[in-house]
């Protein structure tokens, strides 16, 4: 059966594909839905991890401002939460 978690690895893995064969906008499509998945399931690693992800695909798309937003945001939860490091 097709899990939560699994549909979450399956959309942060596919995010990774994409961000690596530069496919940006399909990049940022999965992340988003891993990252909503990770949010509905109050998971902080996870959504600290996909807000990281999303950093890189919008620095990869010269959006430095989005991708400093997200970086912080993923800076955040791991303040929070020492034990994510």
């Amino acid at each position: 059966a097709l899990t939560p978690r699994k549909l979450t690895c399956c959309a942060k893995s596919a995010s990774n594909i994409m961000n690596a064969l530069d496919s940006l906008p399909s990049a940022l499509r999965y992340t988003h839905q891993a990252l909503n998945l990770y949010r509905k399931a109050n998971h902080p690693k996870g959504t600290a991890i996909c807000m990281n992800y999303l950093g890189n695909v919008y620095d990869k798309l010269g959006d430095y401002e989005k991708s400093v937003g997200h970086y912080s945001h993923a800076t955040r939860f791991v303040s929070k939460e020492p034990r994510l490091l």
